[in-house]
């Protein structure tokens, strides 16, 4: 009997622990968000509007570069994709 309930207090404590334990994302959903309007702007060829979200967020080009995915590529060739020729010369000048 004493086997039976050391086992039930043990299953439960594991199956609290498990549900109150946060799931960790690889990114968060403001995160996301925030590298979707990067990626717009610079989609949009606004060099203006990219400074600001980033002296906003407190992000560098140099950050941008390394560690943006927009639709699977850089943002350098992201902007050349859509022939951004002022936001890639923002890019490429970091």
């Amino acid at each position: 009997m004493k086997k039976l309930i050391c086992r039930a207090t043990f299953v439960f404590a594991m199956t609290v622990g498990v549900v109150s334990t946060p799931v960790k994302a690889g990114i968060g959903k403001q995160s996301e968000q925030l590298a979707g309007r990067l990626c717009e702007n610079i989609k949009s060829s606004s060099k203006f509007d990219l400074r600001r979200m980033l002296k906003k967020y407190r992000l560098s080009v140099r950050i941008i570069n390394n560690k943006l995915v927009c639709y699977g590529l850089t943002p350098i060739e992201f902007a050349s994709k859509h022939n951004n020729k002022s936001t890639l010369g923002l890019l490429y000048n970091a």
